[in-house]
């Protein structure tokens, strides 16, 4: 477990901030990348895509590489990465929608988390500490 805290004080204001993946929950997979071949047999399933699983998780890779590209501290989002997937896909905006929901819906199935990290944020908020994520 990562404790990727950081403790300030200033101007009487008590702060501390987690980084929420791999400190606060986890996923049950060993590489964040397996969600997106989760993701494509879904979306096979479903006919949303006509590509291999592979073929969508090295797009899904590349949308989110190409939306950070110029980003301040190399930041994107969703929607973002779903916009320039659906033109990498050649697919409609609705089929993106469904996609991104299909993400999220794994997302949440593999979430967990990470054993002690409750008693850790409960141990900070108890000893005064504003909480940031």
């Amino acid at each position: 477990m990562h404790h990727n805290s950081n403790a300030s004080v200033s101007n009487n204001v008590k702060l501390v901030s987690f980084d929420v993946f791999d400190t606060l929950l986890t996923r049950r997979v060993t590489s964040p990348h397996t969600i997106f071949y989760l993701c494509a047999n879904s979306a096979i399933e479903e006919g949303l895509i006509n590509c291999s699983a592979e073929t969508y998780v090295m797009l899904r890779r590349e949308a989110e590489t190409v939306t950070r590209t110029g980003q301040p501290d190399w930041q994107t989002d969703d929607k973002r990465i779903f916009d320039f997937l659906i033109k990498l896909l050649v697919v409609t905006p609705e089929t993106g929608l469904r996609l991104r929901a299909l993400e999220i819906e794994w997302e949440r199935k593999l979430l967990v988390p990470v054993p002690g990290a409750a008693e850790m944020l409960d141990k900070e908020r108890i000893a005064g500490y504003k909480v940031a994520f």
